[in-house]
């Protein structure tokens, strides 16, 4: 069963009471850039938002302070102040993640961002092969980035909390546009 499994259990489990919003999380390690494409967290937060429901994900960027209490109170202030566009927006996830501080005060604020690119490429690595198992490992080796200061990434490392806006629909309209373009010049 998946994260966004679940919800579509509680939404149905719970039907006799109205659910107002979810917050999915807190996740254990960010969910930034692309990797919100893999992201249970997300896929949940996502569910709640197509089933209706004004849903928020969210996620500590591990450090080794671990300060979910910072985390929680962070992501409560956020749902209360973003609360009603939430409620009048269709298909909408706050996707927010949450520098790991020890203390609230070296926050650096909020910031509205957007996806950063993929700052890693997974590699396979085999660590034991035998004639009756393989074992595979991945490694995730860092790429050299420029991130724009716009993006959910730089937010973070930058002691930002990053609100990410997503949607489901992830059509992409402008090439969408064009391709519908060169397919009426083939069909001419």
């Amino acid at each position: 069963m998946t994260p966004a499994d679940t919800v579509i259990l509680g939404l149905n489990l719970f039907s006799q009471t109205p659910v107002h919003f979810v917050i999915s999380g807190i996740n254990r390690g960010p969910n930034l850039g692309f990797d919100v494409f893999y992201s249970g967290t997300v896929g949940a937060a996502m569910e709640a938002a197509m089933s209706g429901i004004p849903a928020m994900a969210v996620s500590l960027s591990i450090q080794e302070k671990l300060n979910y209490k910072v985390a929680a109170e962070t992501a409560l202030d956020i749902f209360l102040h973003f609360e009603e566009t939430l409620s009048r927006q269709k298909n909408l996830v706050l996707n927010v993640n949450i520098p790991d501080v020890t203390h609230s005060d070296e926050l650096k604020g909020w910031k509205i961002t957007e996806l950063a690119d993929r700052f890693y490429f997974t590699k396979v690595q085999k660590t034991i092969q035998n004639e009756e198992f393989q074992e595979y490992v991945f490694i995730e080796e860092k790429r050299q980035i420029e991130f724009q200061s716009s993006s959910d990434y730089w937010s973070v490392v930058n002691s930002e909390v990053s609100i990410t806006p997503l949607r489901p629909n992830l059509t992409d309209w402008l090439v969408k546009n064009e391709l519908v373009e060169v397919l009426s010049e083939k069909n001419n």
